[in-house]
């Protein structure tokens, strides 16, 4: 059984430890077809699950989701709760991985003493990323790297770690969770020589730079549903929205700098001729 399927991570409810699960990762591994904020609802509503004792709401500190609007809400679930979700969805997705849950609980009881207070000690980081964030961005280096030949894989790992804590200043565990699609971003767009599109440095008028830019994006989206797993690839493609809107927004900006420069230049020339 593929035991990374989505994580199992230790936390608390009400103060009392538990093991959760990200919603959001579960929603993107069962493949349900909906938008996540739409999905959690209703099934919250549906079968009458509890906050704080079936899952705990948590709002990102941005105070906004990646595309601007009302604050984004991310959902800690219950191994419970996580199992009824994914037996309603009636799939084999679904059934596969309510017997991984039911697998962790096992081993949960079956672990000795000690093992079950360490796993319960494992937190994140105060004010770094939580630890499903911290999974899904080993989970895309390893699909990066997996991408390489054997040969090129360890240096490839410590460019992408590296790359990581030079932009960020730290450890990928210490980089704040407002950040983690930045994180994601970063990764994908690392260049290792596999076969993956990354954009070429091209002599071309500035539109042919635009339009080729929305061509290599279009090139790591297609990238990413063909070599990530699918727990990784809804945030790979917030992360690669987030960068589309950024993209858009610069060329709109440049566009009206030129044209003030164009106006500004008229006019020097209007004044140095007299007129």
């Amino acid at each position: 059984m593929n035991t990374k399927l989505v994580p199992v991570f230790a936390g608390e409810l009400s103060g009392v430890p538990a093991q959760l699960v990200d919603a959001r990762l579960l929603h993107g591994f069962l493949e349900v077809g909906r938008m996540f904020a739409h999905w959690i609802k209703e099934r919250i509503e549906e079968y009458g699950f509890q906050p704080d004792q079936d899952y705990l709401e948590v709002i990102a500190k941005t105070g906004k989701n990646s595309k601007g609007g009302r604050p984004s809400v991310e959902y800690h679930i219950t191994l419970d709760m996580a199992k009824e979700l994914a037996m309603v969805e009636r799939n084999e997705k679904g059934r596969e991985v309510r017997r991984y849950f039911i697998e962790c609980e096992r081993r949960l009881r079956d672990a000795p003493p000690y093992a079950i207070k360490d796993l319960r000690s494992k937190k994140a980081l105060p004010g770094g990323l939580s630890l499903a964030q911290q999974d899904a961005i080993k989970e895309l280096v390893k699909a990066r790297v997996e991408a390489l030949p054997a040969e090129k894989r360890g240096g490839a790992a410590i460019t992408l770690w590296s790359s990581l804590k030079t932009h960020f200043g730290c450890t990928y565990k210490l980089i704040p969770p407002d950040q983690f699609t930045d994180a994601l971003s970063l990764i994908a767009r690392v260049e290792l020589g596999e076969a993956m599109p990354i954009p070429r440095r091209i002599e071309t008028p500035r539109h042919a730079h635009y339009a080729h830019a929305r061509e290599q994006h279009a090139s790591l989206m297609s990238w990413g549903k063909r070599a990530l797993p699918p727990r990784v690839q809804e945030e790979f493609y917030l992360a690669m929205k987030e960068l589309e809107g950024a993209l858009i927004t610069g060329w709109t900006e440049m566009d009206e700098a030129c044209m003030h420069l164009a106006i500004a230049n008229a006019m020097l020339k209007r004044w140095k001729n007299g007129r």
